[in-house]
């Protein structure tokens, strides 16, 4: 999907931004499990969901600072082949109705769970401060 159509044509800001583009949720299929000997061919997807918060201690002039940023959460799942490949737009909406879909077990046991979760916001930046 393009996000400029025309060549004269440019964005101006986020909010010119339209559809899956807007969201950093994507998705692959990385591998097709159909061996004949295989009883359960499926496809093995890879993805990102939201991205997660990080905060690090980090030394800077010797002092210790406790910074935020930005990760990508990874995802992996797999679904039966006869299914049709799923699309970015339909992974973003299948994490509305399942946000924790396709975590890792050995994922779980790294992430913070929160009281609540933050609400999206499309106007809040991460910054690498590059």
């Amino acid at each position: 999907m393009n996000l400029i159509k025309e060549p004269d044509q440019f964005l101006m800001g986020w909010s010119d931004v339209q559809g899956a583009d807007k969201k950093i949720a994507v998705v692959a299929d990385v591998y097709t499990a159909n061996a004949f000997n295989n009883p359960e061919k499926s496809v093995l997807y890879e993805a990102v969901g939201p991205a997660h918060e990080i905060y690090v201690v980090v030394e800077i002039d010797g002092y210790l600072y406790l910074t935020r940023g930005a990760v990508f959460s990874y995802r992996e799942f797999q679904e039966d082949i006869a299914a049709p490949r799923t699309t970015d737009e339909e992974w973003q909406q299948d994490l509305e109705t399942q946000p924790d879909k396709g975590i890792p077990n050995w994922m779980k046991e790294i992430i913070v769970p929160l009281d609540g979760k933050s609400l999206d916001n499309e106007h809040i930046f991460y910054s690498s401060g590059c």
